[in-house]
């Protein structure tokens, strides 16, 4: 079952949360994808698992809204596992912390989704997504690649796995 959670703050910001069916020890009662944006446009963050019926939620809470990148707080598949399918469905770009060459040891079989291109985001970047615009926080912990989005404007904070179940 998906769970979907519409928060709509005013006219020029809205939320939609959508819990993906991977209920488990390491995800709660799921993971949390977040449609980010204003009436126009709009962003996804961590598209999460490829479940066919999460991605179907995922395009329905887009709807008609321009799609202006996929974010990820990190690169575990339960957060990541959709962003090819989606970057390649809705023509749209991944942007995600970068995994340089001396950070491949960190890696753990399985574990990282990277085999998709990507736009390099770094603590500090701003994104804009229609009138709004989403801060980079590197949150290094849960893993070396940890990034939380905050909406300047509302101060919607987006901490992906830095505060789990």
């Amino acid at each position: 079952m998906i769970g979907i959670l519409t928060k709509v703050c005013d006219e020029n910001d809205m939320i939609t949360t959508l819990l993906a069916n991977n209920a488990g020890p390491f995800t709660g009662p799921g993971t949390q994808t977040h449609v980010f944006g204003d009436q126009d446009t709009c962003v996804v963050i961590d598209p999460g698992p490829s479940l066919p019926e999460h991605m179907e939620a995922i395009y329905s809470a887009i709807g008609y809204r321009k799609l202006c990148g996929i974010l990820l707080t990190h690169r575990h598949g339960d957060h990541a596992g959709a962003a090819l399918t989606l970057q390649v469905n809705l023509n749209t770009s991944i942007m995600a912390f970068p995994i340089l060459p001396s950070d491949h040891y960190r890696i753990p079989e399985g574990r990282f989704y990277t085999d998709f291109d990507y736009e390099a985001i770094h603590a500090g970047d701003e994104i804009a997504v229609g009138s709004l615009t989403l801060s980079v926080v590197h949150t290094p912990g849960h893993c070396f690649d940890h990034v939380a989005f905050v909406c300047k404007q509302t101060g919607d904070l987006f901490v992906g796995d830095t505060i789990m179940a």
